[in-house]
């Protein structure tokens, strides 16, 4: 592994990602949450990987690397992993050390570094995270679509609010994280998530499992 950038600082909202934490972020995360309050079952998550992961695969906002390590690869990709937070992304190179990751600390709202275009990029569970308007959070998309190869996918997942169809149980857990500063959704909305990736990439389809905005997103639009 390689650290190519050292230099950010972890936001607030990833602060609480810490090492004990992490413990239990697949427990809550894909076990519980994602299935029983969002309503989009894990499979449908880790189905983006088995369908779109290219030879060189870049992963924005790790988590633990859950998705990917527990999807189906047909391949062995170059993994390159990308996140504010070094717990984060530690504990996501020791469980996916089988491909050797490279490994970069920085924020998906600023430009990221100047790797060679990917294959494929992901970024799931990271834009409800992301402070700021969907617009303005939507700049992670450009900086995502200028290392994109031109025939990369873009594929992700955020939990939404607005038209997105939530229980009152869910409401409640979003306005908790979103008081907690641990989620920044309360305007995020499936038009909103549509329009921000449009601006970026000229194919972008969005479907709607549960309260979670699962795209895939092509031909990224160079600025």
């Amino acid at each position: 592994m390689s650290m190519i950038s050292d230099a950010a600082s972890v936001a607030p909202g990833q602060s609480v990602y810490r090492p004990l934490l992490l413990r239990f972020y697949d427990l809550v995360v894909y076990v519980y949450n994602s299935p029983f309050l969002w309503r989009c079952p894990p499979f449908v998550l880790r189905q983006q990987y088995e369908r779109h992961l290219g030879r060189r695969h870049l992963e924005v906002g790790v988590g633990t690397g859950y998705l990917i390590d527990t999807a189906h690869l047909t391949i062995h990709p170059e993994v390159t992993l990308l996140d504010i937070n070094r717990s984060c992304l530690t504990a996501t190179g020791r469980r996916l050390a089988r491909f050797a990751p490279q490994i970069v600390q920085a924020s998906a709202l600023e430009p990221l570094p100047d790797l060679e275009p990917f294959d494929s990029i992901a970024m799931n569970y990271v834009v409800h995270c992301l402070p700021g308007s969907i617009e303005e959070k939507g700049a992670a998309f450009g900086h995502v679509a200028a290392r994109l190869a031109d025939d990369g996918v873009f594929f992700g997942a955020t939990i939404l609010q607005g038209s997105a169809p939530r229980s009152p149980i869910a409401q409640l857990w979003m306005d908790f994280y979103n008081r907690r500063g641990v989620f920044h959704n309360a305007k995020d909305t499936p038009r909103g998530l549509r329009a921000a990736l449009e601006r970026h990439f000229g194919d972008v389809r969005v479907e709607l499992r549960g309260c979670v905005g699962v795209w895939t997103a092509k031909r990224p639009i160079r600025s």
